[in-house]
């Protein structure tokens, strides 16, 4: 190609350039984009205003915080629960369930709140010795008669924990979970396992593994060291694990009978 035809060829590439270029400008090109990114930098301020730490979400939370509590302050909610308590007790007494009490009476005991916010292995421990004492299989018991009222002998009882760290390892996780054991020799019907679980860098360990009861018809069956477990599950209650082995021993709260020879 001669010099003369680049030339031309060149000045033939610029003209179609700038009149692709001309064109684009005199179109509606530039104000659409100028507006779709106005649009888009007008929603990310939002998102930063009203986002967490936001100018526009502080201004908000505090309007909301003078408004709302005052009001709520104002109000009873112990009203709310003697209505709930009336409306349940209403249902049982007009249904088929009137001889399910026990649903009503679970659930009154699971929705109350525990005392406090955290609680020892070991005091669970002495709960589901209650529960041990209260219905354990008394068959097999010696009676003892010699100290005034007669009692059956006791029966022993142990707590084991089980801790897996899960922190180390080829698998790691940022959890550790524990499994608590407590088994009664004489009536392994009593026997109860349960599993806890924390974050590895805390010492507070939660309760999980109760979904099973968490259902209408399981409350009829629950038991009270049952509904325990749950209401400290519900309230998420810290729990201390103090101990990793205990035993005890257990007086049934059932009383033999007298037997004139």
């Amino acid at each position: 190609m001669s010099q003369d035809n680049e030339n031309k060829s060149n000045e033939t590439l610029e003209s179609a350039v700038l009149q692709a270029i001309t064109v684009e400008l005199q179109s509606d090109l530039i104000p659409n984009l100028v507006k779709k990114y106005l649009e888009k930098g007008i929603s990310d301020v939002l998102a930063d205003l009203t986002g967490y730490g936001g100018d526009v979400r502080k201004v908000l939370k505090q309007k909301l915080r003078d408004t709302m509590v005052p009001c709520i302050e104002q109000n009873d909610f112990n009203v709310y629960m003697v209505k709930l308590d009336t409306v349940l007790t209403e249902i049982i007494n007009k249904t088929s369930l009137i001889e399910n009490k026990e649903i009503l009476d679970n659930f009154k005991d699971l929705m109350a709140e525990p005392d406090k916010g955290s609680i020892k292995l070991s005091e669970i421990f002495v709960e589901w010795q209650k529960h041990v004492a209260a219905n354990v299989n008394t068959s097999g018991l010696d009676a003892n008669c010699e100290d005034g009222e007669p009692s059956y002998e006791l029966v022993e009882v142990t707590m084991s924990v089980d801790i897996q760290n899960r922190g180390s390892g080829y698998y790691k996780s940022n959890y550790d979970d524990a499994t608590v054991f407590f088994k009664c020799e004489h009536d392994p019907e009593m026997d109860f396992e349960f599993r806890l679980y924390k974050h590895k860098d805390t010492k507070v360990w939660k309760n999980i593994g109760l979904n099973e009861y968490c259902n209408v018809n399981g409350l009829r069956h629950l038991g009270d060291f049952q509904i325990f477990l749950m209401k400290l599950n519900r309230a998420f209650v810290e729990i201390e694990i103090d101990d990793q082995e205990d035993s005890a021993e257990v007086e049934p709260d059932a009383k033999p009978e007298w037997e004139l020879n």
